[in-house]
C-alpha cells in the first residue's frame, strides 16, 4: 500500500491514499483557516477511529447500539524522544450495553490493528530516495 505525502505551505502537509486526501500541520503564517491537525494528533486520532471502527462491526453483529458512539483519547507524551508515552481510550456508546458485552468490546476494540501495530512494534526505515520529485 502505497501514502504520498506531499508539503503544502507553512508546515502543513497533505497525505493521499486511493483518492482521499487528510491535511495536517499549520499553513501560511496568518491564515488560520489553512491549518490542521498536527501529525501526532492524526496519529492519535487514527487509533480512535480504529477502535471505533472495530467496536461498531461488533456492535452491529450483536444488535447493540452504536450510532453516536464517540472514542474519546486522552495522552501523554514523553521527552527524549519526543513521542506519545501513553493513550487512555474511552468508548462511549449509546443507550444502555448489556452488561455482558462490556468485556467482549473492550478486547474488540483491543484488537484494531493500529493499537496492534503499536503494541507489536513496527519497523520504520527512512532513506534519501535518490530520484528527485517533479
Amino acid at each position: 500500500m502505497e501514502i504520498m505525502v506531499r508539503h503544502d505551505s507553512g508546515t502543513r502537509f497533505r497525505a493521499t491514499c486511493n483518492g482521499f486526501t487528510v491535511t495536517a500541520g499549520k499553513g501560511q503564517e496568518g491564515d488560520i483557516n489553512q491549518d490542521g491537525m498536527y501529525p501526532g494528533q492524526l496519529f492519535i486520532a487514527s487509533l480512535g477511529m480504529c477502535i471505533g471502527a472495530y467496536v461498531v462491526s461488533f456492535c452491529q453483529r450483536h444488535s447493540i447500539q452504536h450510532q453516536g458512539m464517540v472514542v474519546e483519547l486522552d495522552y501523554q507524551m514523553a521527552d527524549s524522544p519526543s513521542r506519545v508515552k501513553a493513550v487512555q481510550a474511552a468508548i462511549k456508546l449509546p443507550g444502555n450495553v448489556p452488561e455482558k458485552y462490556w468485556k467482549a468490546i473492550v478486547q474488540v476494540a483491543d484488537q484494531c490493528y493500529v493499537t496492534q501495530s503499536i503494541k507489536q512494534g513496527m519497523e520504520v526505515k527512512v532513506h534519501l530516495s535518490e530520484t528527485p520529485h517533479k
